[in-house]
């Protein structure tokens, strides 16, 4: 498995949609469960009616998938529960012995530093895989947690990997998306090694902004789902809760974001990506294929 997920030479087939900084053009797909509440969201993926799973959605926009693979991407979600916010899903040195993917809701990556201190490393959106890495290492090398009810997905490890072993498409797409999260962790760490305040904090809300408009969970009104509290942003980001809060008080001040009981909208996303320096080209998947 290791000469598929973790090659560097990145195949893949030609068509895929692009996110700039006008994010997301619409896919001509849609999610099972996208109206539902997310922990209890029914799963009936039938991609012949053009109903994807979210696992198969992602995939889609990196290569060309047939009706088998799309019938494999499906049967890794099926075996899924809910999972009250919190949850640890995987605890850093255990082996998980199975991947986990995200069928609504989030999650996120950290690790735990002496004295108790938190970093976050990441966010799981609908349709991400908790970590490939686990079909090449014996043991987690960092955390997972639960952040919301979420639905999550569990397949064998052993399985997964054999599986994924008998499609070159499938194999391509996992890549992608493997390399799209080391693209994304770059990111991170040049955002925070080198930006202020204000533009930390904006190009993580652009960030999180087109990811979850990609998987369709951004509400005609501009409304999203943010659950991410001050605390957790300031583990994110690197700055403390007194610069958090500032910075968040300036933006709606500024009529540039609304916050409303752990629901965000961005009212003038031209100004925010322009104080973040946010393009989006990174997440744009047309950027990794030839």
């Amino acid at each position: 498995m290791l000469r598929y997920l973790s090659s560097t030479s990145l195949l893949v087939a030609s068509s895929a949609p692009r996110i700039g900084a006008s994010f997301a053009e619409s896919d001509d797909i849609r999610l099972a469960g996208d109206r539902t509440n997310a922990a209890n969201a029914n799963v009936d993926y039938r991609p012949d009616a053009g109903i994807w799973g979210p696992l198969a959605a992602k995939l889609k926009t990196f290569v060309k998938l047939d009706v088998n693979e799309v019938e494999m991407l499906e049967g890794f979600c099926r075996n899924s529960r809910s999972y009250e916010a919190n949850h640890n899903l995987i605890q850093e040195g255990s082996n998980p012995g199975c991947i986990f993917i995200v069928l609504s809701g989030l999650a996120y990556r950290f690790k735990l530093l002496p004295g108790g201190h938190r970093q976050i490393l990441g966010y799981l959106v609908p349709g991400d895989i908790c970590d490939l890495s686990f079909t090449i290492l014996d043991r987690a090398d960092h955390n997972v947690s639960v952040l919301v009810p979420s639905r999550i997905a569990k397949f064998p490890l052993r399985k997964f990997v054999d599986s994924v072993a008998t499609s070159v498409s499938v194999t391509r797409g996992l890549q992608l998306s493997a390399h799209l999260d080391t693209v994304i962790m770059r990111e991170w760490l040049l955002n925070t090694g080198q930006s202020k305040a204000e533009q930390k904090l904006s190009h993580f809300l652009c960030e999180m902004a087109a990811r979850l408009k990609k998987v369709g969970k951004i509400s005609e009104d501009g409304w999203f789902d943010f659950p991410v509290n001050q605390v957790m942003l300031a583990d994110t980001i690197g700055l403390t809760t007194v610069h958090i809060n500032r910075t968040l008080q300036r933006l709606r001040r500024d009529g540039v974001i609304l916050l409303d009981r752990r629901r965000l909208n961005i009212l003038d996303m031209r100004r925010l990506c322009a104080t973040a320096n946010f393009e989006g080209q990174y997440l744009n998947s047309l950027d990794l294929v030839s």
